[in-house]
């Protein structure tokens, strides 16, 4: 995995990209990011969950 994942979110499904650790772009656009860093924290977090 390398780069930045950006999706462009609609109001009612931010909190939801912010939970899994998307943060909002600070130019001001309605994109979030999620760096490198966060994804594989999310993957690490949710991989203990799959395999109970």
């Amino acid at each position: 995995m390398s780069g930045i994942l950006k999706v462009a979110a609609i109001p009612a499904a931010i909190e939801f990209y912010s939970s899994i650790g998307f943060e909002e772009n600070p130019d001001g656009s309605r994109e979030m990011i999620l760096t490198r860093e966060k994804a594989l924290q999310f993957l690490e977090a949710h991989q203990l969950r799959w395999r109970r």
